[in-house]
């Protein structure tokens, strides 16, 4: 089996092997975290999915998207927890991401935050751009994805739409939009 894993500096981005879709491993904590709060034993998960457990400690490291989604993907389906992502979010996101979750909460404007969000975004994935513009009634966090996957997405979706939620209301607390398009 080709090795998955690529140790590069993380502003670097690279590509994954054959343009293999990766993402830093430390995507995986939020899953892994929410899957042990409900009494889940996480080790056999990540084996099944080729990850092994000594990666949570390496969260720069770049690894293959699909099995950070399919651990996700796995849980939620034999455990019955479609909604894992928002689980993963219970725990309010932008405080789990460390310094960069303090740097976001220091940004002058929604706006910056956004945007900071968006650039970070793309030091995380080889293969997922964000970008912010006007849209007709309001603003737009546009979603570019090259190698889209199938399973997982639906989870790992809803803790990505739930940090963006959990960045806009701490800049405006009472925030509740009549609509969100989502795709």
């Amino acid at each position: 089996m080709p090795e998955t894993f690529c140790r590069k500096a993380p502003e670097e981005r690279v590509a994954g092997p054959a343009g293999v879709p990766l993402v830093r491993a430390g995507q995986l904590a939020p899953f892994v975290s929410a899957a042990e709060r409900l009494g889940v034993r996480t080790e056999r998960y990540l084996d099944r999915v080729h990850v092994p457990a000594s990666v949570l400690e390496r969260p720069q490291q770049l690894i293959a998207r699909a099995r950070v989604w399919g651990f996700a993907d796995r849980i939620a389906r034999e455990q019955g927890v479609p909604d894992l992502g928002l689980e993963a979010a219970a725990i309010d996101p932008v405080t789990t991401l460390g310094a960069f979750g303090r740097r976001l909460l220091t940004m002058p404007t929604l706006f910056m935050a956004l945007a900071q969000l968006a650039r970070e975004f793309g030091r995380h994935s080889t293969h997922v751009r964000f970008r912010i513009e006007e849209v007709p009634g309001g603003i737009g966090f546009i979603r570019h994805d090259a190698g889209y996957v199938r399973g997982g997405s639906d989870v790992v979706e809803q803790y990505t739409l739930m940090l963006l939620i959990s960045v806009i209301r701490r800049a405006v607390p009472e925030w509740r939009p009549e609509r969100l398009w989502l795709r």
